[in-house]
């Protein structure tokens, strides 16, 4: 199965380069640990897992089937660490001071994996290649994938290049941190099992130093080109890292106080609610106790400042007809209170009338306005008209009139 695309994580980019820089006379190889889409036919790489060479040359470079199966534990281990379901889905070596395209035999190793897993995947990175155009080396980065051709019984093989994206990252992962680690430590076992190698035959003792002169050389080039370079890194990211971790601490400080800040403004705000809704039902619970009796209370029109009256003779008629309203508004509990309200209202008229020794008096409102004057008739008529039309209200009002003539 062709794949559309690769994606590769930064920090297993970081730890392949790393590998492959570790040495400009032999070339290394490692394994991809990741997981394939098969839907989208894409693969993602997310781990690595450095190999122990069991024969390394400028030009080539084996690895032992013992290797491959540690391999496979290490990916089973990672799955584990990492909880998802990942294996073993490439491999990578180095081509020192060559060109980045896979050879002839990188193509028939590639396809004798894809015989177990069609989705494998192979990636080559060239580094120490000095550009001709410029004074310093480049690195390249390839992916392919091997294909079958059958043109006329002929059966061909060629590379089928795969597009790679880099994936970036933040930092870099445990995983990955931890295979930088070995990466020294798998070296120093290559030198040290091929030292093993050569006292394993009898040789004369200037060849003997001479190995021992290759092997401490071997191991100094490893201190210096890997584990000082690894160590300066580690301790600057350790600088970083505590950076970090001051400013990221000044920032929880400052979103600390904010959020205190917030919540105070909140407590204040609903205090300030609380107590806007509690001035409200106090206020509607204030009017609610008062009496009904206040709202059935009339009206009182505004009345013209006038001296108060020193005789009978001066009582405005607007404040004999409001008595007789009011004596005639009263509830009507039987018919006797009837009689005597209106023969009283009748007897005060009948007083008023005689002592105004026959003048007209000003018909005035119950504001003390001044209206045109009324006779004595219409004062009888109306007095009359404004009671109750029962027989005994009539006997007695005709009784009181024939007693004033």
């Amino acid at each position: 199965m062709a794949l559309k695309h690769v994606n590769l994580s930064t920090d297993v980019y970081f730890v392949c380069l790393n590998h492959a820089m570790s040495t400009d006379g032999e070339e290394i190889v490692g394994l991809l640990v990741g997981e394939v889409d098969e839907a989208n036919k894409v693969a993602h790489v997310s781990a690595v897992v450095i190999l122990r060479r069991s024969d390394k040359r400028k030009d080539r470079v084996e690895i032992s089937p013992e290797q491959l199966s540690n391999a496979s534990t290490e990916a089973e281990r990672l799955a584990c660490i990492l909880k998802r379901p990942i294996r073993v889905i490439g491999w990578y070596h180095s081509h020192p001071k060559l060109t980045v395209w896979p050879s002839p035999i990188d193509v028939n190793t590639q396809d004798s994996y894809q015989l177990m897993d069609d989705s494998f995947i192979g990636v080559i990175f060239s580094v120490f290649n000095e550009d001709p155009n410029k004074k310093g080396g480049r690195i390249q980065m390839t992916c392919f994938q091997s294909q079958t051709l059958i043109d006329d019984c002929n059966i061909e093989k060629k590379r089928l290049d795969i597009p790679v994206h880099l994936v970036p990252s933040s930092c870099i992962s445990n995983v990955c941190m931890n295979a930088l680690i070995q990466l020294p430590r798998f070296l120093c076992q290559e030198e040290q099992l091929a030292y093993q190698m050569t006292n394993q035959v009898p040789l004369d003792y200037l060849t003997r130093l001479h190995n021992s002169s290759v092997y401490i050389k071997s191991m100094g080039q490893i201190a210096e080109v890997i584990c000082g370079p690894l160590l300066k890194m580690l301790e600057e990211r350790i600088i970083n890292n505590e950076i970090k971790r001051k400013k990221l601490q000044e920032r929880k400080k400052e979103l600390m106080a904010r959020l205190e800040q917030m919540r105070k403004e909140v407590d204040k705000m609903k205090t300030q609610e609380m107590n806007a809704n509690v001035q409200p039902s106090a206020d509607s619970s204030a009017a609610t106790s008062k009496p009904t009796e206040e709202n059935n209370v009339p009206p009182v029109c505004p009345v013209e400042s006038n001296p108060l009256p020193q005789n009978k003779k001066d009582v405005p008629e607007c404040a004999e007809a409001s008595c007789c309203e009011t004596v005639e508004k009263q509830p009507n509990v039987n018919e006797p209170d009837k009689i005597s309200g209106d023969s009283s209202s009748v007897t005060m008229y009948e007083s008023v009338i005689s002592e105004s020794d026959g003048n007209a008096i000003p018909k005035v409102d119950k504001c003390g306005v001044p209206k045109e004057p009324l006779s004595r008739e219409e004062l009888h008529s109306s007095s009359v008209s404004q009671s109750p039309n029962t027989e005994e209200n009539v006997s007695v009002k005709n009784s009181n009139i024939s007693a004033e003539n």
